[in-house]
């Protein structure tokens, strides 16, 4: 669904299936709540007592508060449309402003916001990053040209926007430097932020050479001594300092981690105005690109540059008493630099980096420190010691130093505490989840989900608090702080989801007003809707190294109050996300109709210990490709397909296009028409007709016959062939020849084997044919059911478990062999044959039925058997025995000589029949 707003053009239609959540409303909901487009419509129910002033005044207020929530639903928009529209190159790419007009019921007025004009500044440049955004990373021609080719007459913040957004998706790799340059001339804030991070997002990790030096022109610490001063904002100067340490991700580049380091406690910054206003955000940018460059290094290796570089981090984060002069003020680079150590030793499990970062043990200790640091604290400590992060309540609350332990019992009643521990207690939970969120980001962990809802449930009762006190106004803010903390991360184990009572919640933040609701509250709730519902479903987060740092960045506990504001932390910053977004849905279509399909699936995953089987029903998102080893499908429906994923082939095939291609089975219906199977051809046809396949087709009773018009109208459904509708209306009438095709036709089209139609025509024909090929016939359906022995059909089974079903009924080849081996032939003409070697036309199916072995064997073993004193017929029996063991074994021995396998001699071997032997000894005994 999309919308048309005024005086814009429509915008691009989606390319992914529709069928991810199935015929629910949950992605309309969402569509609903994440639309900027059309003018919205309240109900409001006016004051009593107010005159016409006040209640103007009253709507007024109202449509305001309403359209901060508008301006921070932008952000959240690109997570929910990332990568699911596809561009023509040769238009340019529609941004649809923002509407913040609202119809005011139950009259028909219209009011618009009254906001200041550079609160919208910022929001139209998230705007347009969302436009970039939903642009998809596979989309081809996107080049140089055709982003110049967008570019408007005068630069504004939503083109910058959209320049973000481009290089979140990669498409900034394209980028000639000559049409970069010109880009950066104007020092237009919002465009040189969104190119130099975009082009920074699209060459992370790489350490490009023209990349690194577009950012270093932008960066004061790398100018050469005495040149001019940079002329540029604090805002363009934070987001180059960052954009080199995505550049040099994971590098370990000593000489750029120096000058980021070097940054973080910088208090001036020549040529910048009221630079003292922007001091923290340029710290944290700063310890961020340290953490970047440094990130997963710590302790690798040890040298005096290392040493002193964590000496240096420390004391940023705790300070110095020694220093008196160029002391740092560790209030604004502690909470960059905490979480840039644990970005350094991500993962390394060094116990002793980690306790660097104490946690206060008394109340005492936490009255001297900062409440929100504690949350990165524990951040820090959980990325170091990756490992034993795990999603039960046991480990949150081991989280927690023990004077808060023994200080409650029960989670859901905080209020008793002194406001010191309460406040510790709020964020050492939030960051506790934030590590959780981390670790188990787009698993959709059971555990995980029900822990982090539970505390989402304890901070939404401390938050909602009406206690007008100004410690009471102290808790609140900081429980929506740690709130909002909690949203993101429960929204980030659950990404691509869509789960529904996390929708539920995310539904009652959406509507939430009034004290402590601020932008930044309406953006992180907006956000973790878009990410509950990434891509539409179609994506989730992953958890790489350079994944976990883009999420602390994205999410980092600084929530705007106001949409200009960016003094403690670039708003840019909450795009970069998308480096961790991973395209983990598995698709299934239809290999005739092309149509995407609801399939059920079954996954063999490699766990951390053991291995183990999911079961799944696609469309769906899956583990990480690196933890799976094998794909198969898990329904009777269609045809068994897998894909093993040791194999790089297969991996790569499934990695690219995260399609599985099947093909559906004639007698069943996809899962869409057909949920419960109940339709399907052969519960259809035997409530019909009794349908039976164990039916031989040759009986005297003859089973009942499928009426023609229902059969054609399951072949019209199942099948579509044709020939097959036609042949079904020409053999209509009730003549035995016409039931036997018309079960034919029902028994092809259910098992998926129209071609055999012909094949059993072909043998009704040989059975009721004359006796001039009788004895070929004989000797084919002969061949036919060695074939479907158990001794040889075994060689030709599934690799899977399905049991194979042979092409032919397997009971109509042995009624069609034993009727044409049954005959009627003299004691004369076998006794002739026997003894004089005379051949007559039905002498050879009696040798075809009795398994009578060559005349060289008969001729060598008649004169053992012949005598001229002739015995009873009971001592006849050790003569039979003689000649049958010597058949046996002159079978075995051309087994032998004709290199048989000995599976198959395991099986049955066609010996010479006991009626057939004692005939040759009496006509031998004759003689």
């Amino acid at each position: 669904m999309t919308f048309d707003p005024p005086g814009s053009k429509r915008l691009p239609e989606i390319v992914l299936p529709h069928v991810r959540f199935g015929s629910d409303r949950r992605i309309a909901e969402v569509e609903r709540i994440m639309q900027t487009v059309r003018v919205r419509t309240i109900s409001i129910e006016d004051p009593k007592g107010y005159n016409e002033n006040d209640i103007l005044h009253y709507h007024q207020t109202v449509v305001n508060t309403i359209a901060v929530r508008t301006l921070a639903v932008t952000v959240g928009s690109g997570i929910f449309d990332f990568g699911t529209r596809r561009t023509a190159v040769t238009e340019t790419w529609d941004i649809p402003p923002i509407e913040l007009a609202i119809k005011v019921l139950p009259g028909t007025q219209v009011i618009r916001a009254q906001l200041m004009a550079e609160d919208a500044d910022w929001p139209c440049f998230h705007n347009g990053v969302s436009a970039g955004l939903a642009i998809s990373p596979d989309s081809k021609g996107i080049d140089s040209s055709w982003i110049v080719f967008n570019r408007p007459a005068t630069l504004n913040p939503e083109h910058g926007g959209f320049l973000l957004g481009l290089g979140l998706n990669g498409h900034l790799r394209s980028l000639m430097a000559y049409h970069a340059f010109p880009y950066m001339e104007p020092r237009h804030d919002w465009t040189s932020c969104g190119l130099l991070l975009g082009l920074a997002s699209s060459f992370a990790g790489s350490q490009d050479p023209l990349c690194n030096k577009v950012l270093s022109l932008h960066t004061h610490a790398l100018l050469p001594l005495g040149s001019a001063e940079l002329n540029a904002s604090p805002v363009i100067q934070s987001s180059a300092l960052l954009g080199l340490g995505l550049v040099h991700t994971g590098s370990r580049n000593l000489r750029m981690a120096e000058v980021a380091l070097s940054e973080v406690g910088r208090s001036t910054l020549p040529g910048v105005e009221l630079f003292e206003g922007y001091q923290e955000s340029y710290s944290f940018s700063a310890s961020m690109a340290f953490g970047l460059i440094m990130l997963g290094k710590g302790g690798k290796q040890s040298s005096e540059v290392d040493r002193r570089l964590l000496a240096k981090l420390r004391r940023c984060i705790f300070g110095d008493a020694t220093e008196t002069s160029n002391a740092i003020d560790i209030t604004v680079t502690s909470p960059g630099a905490t979480l840039a150590l644990g970005l350094m030793y991500l993962k390394t499990n060094n116990r002793e980096i980690a306790d660097m970062l104490e946690i206060p043990q008394s109340a005492y200790e936490a009255d001297h420190i900062r409440p929100d640091i504690l949350m990165l604290r524990v951040l820090a400590r959980s990325l170091i010691m990756w490992d034993g992060i795990n999603a039960s309540l046991n480990w949150i609350e081991a989280q927690l130093p023990p004077f808060l332990q023994k200080g409650h019992t029960d989670h859901r009643k905080t209020s008793s505490m002194e406001i010191a521990s309460e406040l510790a207690y709020f964020n050492i939970i939030a960051g506790a989840c934030f590590a959780i969120g981390l670790k188990l980001a787009g698993t959709g962990s059971e555990l995980a989900h029900n822990n982090l809802i539970f505390f989402f449930s304890v901070l939404s009762k401390a938050s909602c608090s009406s206690s007008m006190t100004y410690e009471g106004k102290i808790r609140r803010h900081a429980a929506r702080q740690c709130l909002n903390v909690v949203t993101l991360a429960l929204a980030a184990v659950m990404s691509g989801t869509g789960e529904l009572n996390v929708l539920r919640r995310f539904r009652i933040s959406h509507g939430q007003e009034g004290a402590g609701v601020t932008y930044g509250t309406h953006m992180a709730t907006h956000m973790a809707f878009g990410i509950l519902f990434l891509g539409r479903g179609h994506y989730t987060l992953g958890n790489s190294n350079l994944a976990i740092a883009a999420m602390c960045i994205s999410f980092f506990p600084r929530f705007q109050p106001s949409p200009s504001d960016n003094k403690a932390y670039p708003q840019a910053f909450r795009h970069l996300w998308a480096l961790a977004a991973e395209p983990r849905c598995l698709m299934a279509r239809d290999v005739d109709t092309k149509e995407t399909i609801y399939l059920p699936l079954r996954t063999r995953i490699q766990g951390p210990q053991n291995a183990y089987t999911q079961r799944l029903i696609s469309p769906t998102l899956i583990a990480p490709y690196e933890m799976i080893t094998q794909i198969m499908v898990d329904t009777p429906r269609y045809w068994p397909v897998g894909y093993d994923l040791t194999d790089p082939a297969d991996k790569q095939a499934l990695v690219r296009k995260g399609t599985m291609y099947v093909k559906r089975k004639a007698a069943y219906l996809d899962y869409n028409t057909d949920p419960k199977g109940n339709r399907s051809m052969v519960i259809t046809a035997g409530s019909i007709s009794g349908f039976d396949t164990h039916y031989d087709l040759l009986a005297a009773a003859e089973s009942m016959s499928i009426p023609a018009s229902d059969l054609q109208h399951l072949i019209k459904t199942h099948s579509g062939i044709p020939q097959l509708v036609v042949m079904v209306e020409l053999f209509s009438t009730d003549s035995k020849f016409d039931r036997f095709i018309r079960n034919i036709l029902l028994e092809c089209v259910s098992m998926d084997k129209p071609d055999l139609c012909g094949v059993y025509i072909s043998m009704w024909l040989a059975l009721n044919g004359g006796v001039q090929y009788r004895t070929e016939n004989m000797a084919q359906f002969s061949m036919i059911r060695d074939f479907y022995s158990p001794s040889v059909f075994t060689h030709f089974s599934m690799p899977t478990n399905e049991r194979r079903v042979g092409w032919i009924r397997s009971n109509f080849i042995t009624s069609a062999y034993r009727k044409l081996s049954d005959i009627t032939i003299s004691d004369d003409a076998v006794r002739e044959y026997f003894v004089h070697e005379v051949w007559t036309p039905d002498i050879a199916i009696y040798l075809e039925a009795n398994h009578v072995p060559p005349l060289d064997f008969l001729r060598a073993i008649s004169p053992l058997v012949m005598r001229k004193d002739r015995r009873p017929y009971e001592e006849q029996a050790p003569i039979e025995v003689r000649v049958r063991n010597v058949a046996r074994a002159y079978v075995q021995a051309l087994q032998r000589q004709q290199d048989v396998s000995e599976d198959a001699k395991s099986g049955e071997v066609k010996i010479w029949k006991n009626e057939s032997i004692e005939q040759a000894i009496q006509a031998w005994q004759t003689v």
